[in-house]
């Protein structure tokens, strides 16, 4: 199996965006048919996948993240900083 596709996070907010318009079609009794083609879906389908790869990776981080967020700004960019400055690939 090859690597997943890297997917932009707006590519994946468009995908999770339509699989909400989809849900919300079929569940008002709407149908489905010519909503997108073939080539289209299998996209999608990537695209949903690379959403769940991105959720689990923020689940697993998450405590390590809120701490992030909860420090004050100025916080928040001296680990940026310090990170950059030891081989961390930020930024």
């Amino acid at each position: 199996m090859s690597a997943p596709r890297k997917i932009s996070l707006p590519q994946q907010y468009e995908a999770v965006a339509f699989a909400l318009r989809r849900q919300q079609t079929l569940a008002s009794g709407g149908s489905l048919r010519g909503l997108r083609g073939a080539s289209v879906e299998q996209f999608d389908v990537e695209r949903l996948q690379s959403v769940l790869a991105t959720i689990d990776l923020l689940l697993a981080n998450e405590a390590d993240i809120k701490a992030f967020l909860r420090l004050p700004p100025d916080g928040r960019k001296a680990a940026l900083e310090m990170a950059a400055a030891h081989g961390g690939g930020v930024g």
